[in-house]
């Protein structure tokens, strides 16, 4: 073989190498050349709970009920408290209350059972939460009813004057026992063993002669 024979066969050789490097990758007939699926994990934040705490209904002086405290307007306090224990089973809406407390309608009640919240309008028309009662006889309380020491809803009326340190006295308008200190009033009905527990009243027991 001459010399420029040779020539030109190595040149052929190096054009179809390069020829073969610069070719793109092909599929097999029929299929598509895919992408890796890449697999993504998005952040997500929970709602924040907007349930009222769960706890006991806690019977002191001058205690907030469900943490609603003394003196809340009604706009604030009755959606906070159908939170904490559901809707009510009784709303008056504004209503002629006692006419010792002023004139025209005046007076709120809310209900749950035998757990009554009652809303009178202040000075300025504003109806504000004045005092929270639970009464055994109007029905069961929307959560447990927890009294101070060793009293009890039913229980006797002297575990209730030990645990707040004050005397059982005597109502002779409405005839029953009482202990009462500033902020908190407990009830009693006479039992076969003396007066047992029938309602509370924080910061009183609102009542109309």
């Amino acid at each position: 073989m001459s010399r420029s024979a040779i020539t030109c066969l190595l040149l052929a050789v190096a054009l179809g190498a390069c020829a073969d490097d610069a070719a793109p990758p092909t599929s097999a007939p029929g299929t598509q050349a895919t992408q890796p699926a890449i697999a993504t994990t998005l952040a997500t934040t929970p709602a924040p709970s907007t349930s009222a705490p769960v706890g006991p209904i806690l019977v002191e002086p001058f205690a907030p009920l469900a943490g609603v405290q003394l003196d809340a307007d009604d706009a604030t306090a009755v959606p906070a408290l159908t939170a904490a224990f559901g809707p009510p089973d009784d709303d008056s809406g504004l209503v002629a209350g006692c006419p010792f407390d002023g004139e025209g309608t005046n007076e709120r009640f809310v209900s749950w059972g035998g757990l009554t919240a009652q809303f009178r309008a202040d000075a300025s028309g504003t109806v504000r939460l004045v005092a929270w009662t639970y009464d055994e006889a109007l029905g069961p309380p929307p959560r447990p009813v927890v009294l101070p020491g060793a009293a009890a809803m039913g229980g006797p009326l002297q575990a209730a004057a030990a645990a707040l340190g004050a005397p059982i006295e005597f109502d002779e308008v409405f005839e029953v026992d009482y202990v009462a200190v500033d902020g908190l009033a407990i009830w009693g009905v006479q039992g076969a063993e003396g007066p047992a527990i029938a309602l509370v009243g924080v910061p009183f027991v609102p009542v109309c002669d």
